[in-house]
């Protein structure tokens, strides 16, 4: 019996699965407040400069800029009570007194700390110092859960991010509001990480593909130049399975499955669910941050005060955190840590819970050892970021992973940090852009499965690149054909995302899998700290920052060219498996029946002089 039927036997259905998505899923909502607040909580109001305080109370005459609207960062050198006609070209000096905002609908950290004109790129810098708390926690955290427990990790984690939260939201200064702000990105990713460590599902970026099938033998794998010794044996050529199976058969199809993605980067809940649901739960659960785009603009446009609605979306995470201690240990990483007698009582907890009790009674130490006895082999083998780069083939992977995924989070977050440079109501538009996700994903998952992840990868990427340039030679006042544009790059940036996470899982071999996506996932975080800091290049010309951004997701899609497909190929296990593909790519392609010929015929009477020595 292997683990995942184990777990179907004793614990796979039942209110323990339904109260263990949901008190894992609503943290997930919730974050998605915390990652797009800044949106709402730094808009910048329409503004001009205070007059002086010796000012006349008549009216107040201000320089108009190019486009005949009111100069936001200049004012005229007036004498004391003088005035000037608006068509008058005079001096001019910075706003020394101050800016006067229209604070009609709502307020924020820019009106409250003046951070407009010389002082906006602050702004950008706090957005940037949140995503390097994302990248630092996620370096940190990740190897404190791996000493101390994942539990333990995910349950800190929603305390720091309440506390830290709450503390932004009463920060009497921009240095302090960072500093929490760096914190608040910290316990994102320690939640992250911890929850998606939480769903280790069955068998899946363990160390083996076969562990959901009915047999757990260890498979060796030869090069390529052994293939002619297996054909000639009646072996199955190199890259088949030795014998077909139920599982070996779910790879080859060519539906999209999400159990194809190794553990780290699975949706929450599924270790503790059956293998059917798996698929269904993940997806269901892959909704849960979407509606939460949904979510925010709501409770932005009903607190207009920046202080409220910062502490509105923190308040939850400490209830989370009580709820949290209901929440089970994995059960693998107990075994794996020596607490194997720990594990067995949470299995029975759970049976119990679930009305199985008798089934729970009935398990040992012995039988969930055994079930796990592959993974705690493959757990010991250590694998560092020197052998991505040890192969030609993992080099060419590697770099063309690395920059698709930098240039998608970076090109992501410009967009959908950028709400407010379109010119449309922001509470609308936030919400279709939240809503592009849905169809988003359910298009990349139906071109993944028939169109292959090579080419989905490519073509949206290269998609969003061009929307991001066209949006140079849109001018500003077709706002309507902006907002598409930026609609539609968003969307494609958003299948990006989906068609990485399979993709890089697919392309790595099991042995370096974990570390491949490790690094990948780096280059992301990465790419989403950069992009803020890149909008300031626009102070020089506003045109620098798309061009900037729409370059980089070009060269992230055409990287994309340069990757093998995955499309109905089983995982690789070795490095030698992923050498194979290559060399099969550059082969033209046979027909099954053919290449079978093709390949015994050395073995038949041979004409011609044609046949071996």
């Amino acid at each position: 019996m292997t683990f995942a039927e184990l777990v179907d036997r004793v614990a796979s259905k039942g209110p323990f699965q339904f109260l263990h998505t949901v008190l894992l899923g609503l943290p997930i909502l919730s974050m998605a407040n915390h990652n797009l607040l800044q949106i709402f909580t730094a808009a910048t109001p329409a503004h001009h400069c205070r007059p002086p305080p010796n000012a006349s109370a008549g009216p107040w005459v201000l320089p108009m800029g190019p486009n005949e609207k009111p100069e936001p960062c200049l004012r005229f050198v007036y004498p004391p009570n003088a005035s000037l006609p608006n068509d008058t070209q005079g001096a001019t000096e910075p706003c020394l007194d101050g800016w006067t905002y229209d604070v009609s609908t709502r307020d924020s950290i820019v009106t409250e700390w003046d951070l407009v004109c010389n002082s906006n790129k602050l702004k950008e810098m706090a957005q940037s110092i949140f995503m390097a708390g994302i990248l630092i926690g996620g370096l940190v955290l990740g190897d404190l859960s791996d000493r101390f427990g994942r539990k333990p990790i995910l349950t800190c984690s929603y305390l720091l991010l309440a506390a830290s939260g709450s503390g932004a939201a009463f920060s009497p200064t921009l240095p302090i509001y960072s500093v929490f702000r760096f914190l608040c990105g910290c316990g994102i990713s320690g939640i992250t990480l911890s929850t998606t460590i939480l769903s280790e599902p069955q068998g899946e970026g363990t160390g083996t593909r076969s562990l959901g099938s009915t047999s757990l033998k260890p498979r060796v794998w030869l090069s390529h130049r052994h293939r002619v010794t297996l054909v000639k044996q009646g072996a199955a050529p190199l890259g088949t399975p030795e014998a077909p199976s139920e599982h070996n058969n779910k790879h080859n199809s060519s539906s999209f499955n999400t159990e194809d993605l190794p553990r780290a980067w699975h949706l929450p809940g599924v270790e503790w669910v059956s293998t059917r649901m798996r698929a269904v739960k993940s997806i269901s659960l892959g909704y849960f941050y979407t509606s939460g785009q949904f979510i925010l603009p709501g409770l932005a446009y009903a607190i207009p005060q920046w202080r409220w609605l910062q502490l509105t979306v923190s308040i939850p995470f400490f209830a989370f955190f009580l709820l949290s201690w209901w929440l089970p240990e994995s059960i693998r990483w107990m075994i794996l840590s020596g607490r194997s007698s720990k594990a067995l009582k949470t299995f029975r907890q759970v049976a119990a819970f679930n009305g199985k009790k008798e089934e729970g009674e009935k398990l040992s130490l012995e039988e969930i050892k055994l079930n796990l006895q592959k993974e705690i082999t493959l757990a010991k083998a250590k694998h560092s970021i020197a052998d991505l780069f040890r192969t030609p083939i993992l080099r060419r992977v590697t770099f063309c992973l690395s920059l698709a995924w930098f240039s998608t989070g970076f090109a992501y977050y410009s967009l959908a940090m950028g709400v407010e440079e379109f010119g449309v109501n922001l509470y609308v538009l936030q919400l279709i852009f939240g809503g592009v996700d849905v169809p988003a994903k359910f298009i990349t998952m139906v071109s993944i499965s028939y169109l292959g992840r090579h080419t989905t990868e490519a073509v949206v990427l290269l998609l969003a690149g061009g929307c991001i340039l066209s949006l140079i030679f849109v001018p500003s006042d077709l706002l309507t054909l902006r907002t598409v544009l930026a609609v539609f790059g968003k969307g494609c940036l958003s299948s990006s995302f989906s068609c990485l996470f399979l993709y890089t899982s697919e392309l790595y071999p099991t042995v370096i899998r974990q570390t491949g996506m490790g690094i990948n996932n780096l280059w992301t975080r990465v790419g989403s700290m950069t992009a803020p800091l890149v909008k300031i290049t626009g102070e020089l010309k506003p045109f620098i920052p798309n061009v900037i951004f729409g370059t980089i997701a070009l060269l992230g899609g055409s990287a994309a060219l340069f990757l093998p497909e995955t499309l109905n190929r089983p995982l690789p296990e070795t490095v030698e498996d992923l050498e194979n593909w290559s060399l099969q790519a550059k082969e033209p392609k046979q027909e099954p029946e053919a290449e079978n010929t093709s390949q015994r015929i050395s073995l038949q009477p041979c004409e011609l002089g044609l046949g071996p020595n």
